[in-house]
């Protein structure tokens, strides 16, 4: 497995050596000597439509947390925005194709909101996380928060986004620092 860099200091994608024959193909998903700072204990797995928008979420203090993302099947746009308050890229938003062919995974650590859009007719989306769910520290940012300039690949006025995802704050009117 190799592990790619991007713009934001450990937002990593995790590139799999695939192994094809005649039977299908075979990779190592996970690895916990790649990545001995993370330690899942929970995973959640959403099936989601096409047009589907849901984030940018993130948990607040003690109860953040850092994820893995993957893609079974379909085709989707993961944005995950910088809210480390002393950061050089704080407010600034990076998106990653993640999908059930290319079988690479997103590495997002705590200090990050995260939301994702899916492209194909249908997604399953699977994310482990360090920490538990809490209800009371959940947080987020508006999807479509004209400071981020997110190009969510969505053609505009199709999204599907829930009542509570369209009630988030813009960054502006956030507090994280």
């Amino acid at each position: 497995m190799q592990i790619l860099q991007t713009m934001f200091e450990g937002v990593n994608i995790l590139q799999p050596d695939i192994t094809t024959d005649e039977r299908g193909h075979y990779f190592e998903a996970y690895n916990q000597n790649l990545l001995p700072d993370y330690y899942w204990v929970v995973a959640n797995q959403m099936f989601a439509k096409r047009n589907t928008i849901c984030g940018l979420h993130y948990q607040k203090g003690d109860f953040a947390q850092a994820k893995l993302v993957r893609v079974i099947h379909g085709l989707v746009n993961n944005v995950v925005v910088d809210l480390r308050a002393f950061s050089d890229t704080y407010g600034k938003a990076l998106s990653v194709v993640l999908s059930g062919e290319n079988n690479h995974q997103l590495i997002i650590p705590r200090g990050f909101a995260h939301g994702f859009g899916v492209l194909s007719q249908a997604a399953t989306i699977v994310t482990n996380c360090d920490n538990q769910n809490i209800p009371a520290k959940e947080r987020g940012l508006l999807y479509n928060d004209p400071e981020l300039k997110i190009d969510w690949k969505i053609p505009f006025g199709t999204e599907i986004v829930s009542a509570k995802d369209l009630e988030l704050p813009t960054l502006e009117n956030i507090y994280c620092k």
